[in-house]
């Protein structure tokens, strides 16, 4: 258990002050009194400044971009070619097929794909009927284990009943 110790007077005393003097500092600050010069005394009826031609800043000499442009894309098309992607025409990310081809594609797939699952579901099916048909021959074979005991137990006591007698 923890004993706490006593908070002295003097202590609250001085983080008072020393709150309140920072709230005075804070408030009297001089901050005030710039946003107080800086501040519109009157309104005026007179627009904007609005920019003139000459504030806009000239711009740069672009005499060698379209040079730097086609090695850009000198550059990118011997990228596409090194890695397959570029086949030579103007749109060098579109497939070589058309959108018809790709559909077709799609949909022997995804007829395939039915074929597949139809193949898969026969199966499944006939390995479950195969393996109901060895449940059903094990359990006939265990019907006829235990009728078998159970005649060889009551042959044995008849038997032992009678030789008791």
């Amino acid at each position: 258990m923890k004993i706490k110790k006593p908070v002295s007077l003097y202590r609250v005393i001085a983080v008072f002050v020393a709150g309140l003097f920072l709230f005075v500092l804070t408030a009297c600050g001089t901050s005030s009194k710039v946003l107080a010069t800086n501040a519109p005394t009157s309104r005026s009826n007179k627009p904007a400044d609005v920019m003139q031609p000459s504030d806009i800043p000239q711009r740069q000499d672009v005499s060698g971009v379209n040079e730097k442009a086609e090695t850009l894309i000198n550059g990118s098309r011997q990228n596409l070619e090194r890695h397959g992607v570029y086949h030579g025409n103007d749109k060098p990310l579109l497939p070589k097929k058309d959108i018809s081809d790709i559909a077709g594609d799609v949909q022997d797939k995804a007829g395939q794909g039915i074929k597949d699952l139809r193949e898969n579901i026969e199966n499944s099916a006939q390995e479950a009927a195969s393996a109901l048909k060895g449940a059903a021959k094990n359990a006939r074979t265990a019907a006829d284990d235990v009728s078998g005991k159970a005649q060889r137990a009551a042959d044995q006591a008849r038997y032992r009943t009678f030789d008791n007698d």
